[in-house]
């Protein structure tokens, strides 16, 4: 059985007397064990997916099903550990132990289990130094270090994470994919993290899914991404603006002109040396790979499932 089941699921909000469609009619499944990255940039549509999944908000069609059970019900609840994007998930004026023991309470645990359970889960991660220290007086890092080991405290089989790498330096990022990816691998877990960090999600995740305007316009194994990434070409920027048989001319070496002042190419991994040798003497002022720019692959690129 899949641990997560989304099957077209759709949901609206309304604002300002308009109902507006962030959903629509998106399915997944993720399996035990499996890492499911949701690509998206802000706004497309992922903190509202997870929300379903989590139970916090009800979808208006279709169905989300966690080991077969709705996310409402009380029982499902316990299954699931979620962590949204922000400063959310800790209280501040707690210590970081604390913390576990006041969270795991709340998902049924005896304070006794909780406080036993928390310090374990210190000494485990190499955290116990920090039990004493307040969260307010953390890091960015080490609050979501924290954050990711109370939503472990109730031992729960599907883990939720909301944008984990917002604000952390790479040093951190590099932490928390091996720390998700044990995770995953070591427990069983079956993990669902949003994010706009194409390289963060390509190499933690097992599969993937694009999120745009709403609808999954890209679902796939981890192959699958890095290839879409792997020909995503380039944006290169001439100082001058071309005249328009300068630029048709160019064309033909897989570039989308895009005059702003300057020209500016979107340009295909195979025919950049073409196109250079092309374009000389003209003066480049930039040449940027769309490999890890999510925003300008999901412009710039066809998509498809």
């Amino acid at each position: 059985m899949d641990s997560v089941s989304i099957s077209e699921v759709s949901k609206k909000y309304i604002y300002k007397g308009k109902a507006h469609l962030v959903v629509d009619e998106i399915s997944f499944d993720i399996r035990p064990g499996e890492i499911f990255g949701l690509l998206g940039v802000n706004g497309a549509g992922k903190t509202t997916t997870i929300k379903m999944i989590s139970g916090l908000t009800i979808p208006d069609s279709g169905t989300v099903r966690i080991f077969g059970l709705d996310p409402s019900n009380s029982k499902t609840q316990k299954l699931i550990g979620t962590i949204l994007e922000g400063n959310r998930n800790l209280y501040w004026q707690l210590t970081a132990l604390e913390n576990l023991v006041y969270f795991g309470v709340l998902k049924g645990m005896s304070i006794a289990a909780a406080r036993k359970k928390g310090a374990a889960l210190m000494e485990e991660f190499q955290f116990d130094q920090y039990k004493d220290l307040l969260v307010q007086n953390m890091s960015r890092g080490m609050q979501q270090k924290l954050a990711i080991k109370v939503a472990l405290m109730h031992e729960p089989k599907v883990l939720i994470l909301d944008e984990p790498t917002l604000g952390l330096d790479v040093p951190t990022k590099d932490f928390f994919s091996r720390f998700i990816s044990d995770i995953a691998k070591n427990m069983g877990i079956s993990i669902l993290l949003t994010s706009h960090d194409l390289e963060f999600v390509g190499r933690t995740s097992n599969s993937f899914g694009v999120i745009q305007n709403g609808k999954l316009v890209k679902y796939g194994k981890m192959q699958e991404l890095n290839a879409w990434i792997d020909d995503s070409g380039y944006r290169v920027i001439l100082a001058d603006e071309l005249g328009g048989d300068e630029a048709k001319q160019l064309e033909k070496f897989g570039g989308k002109v895009i005059q702003e002042n300057h020209a500016n190419f979107l340009v295909s991994k195979e025919h950049l040396y073409q196109f250079l040798d092309a374009v000389k003497p003209a003066n480049i002022i930039n040449i940027k790979s769309l490999a890890n720019d999510l925003e300008e692959l999901l412009l710039n690129t066809r998509l498809e499932k």
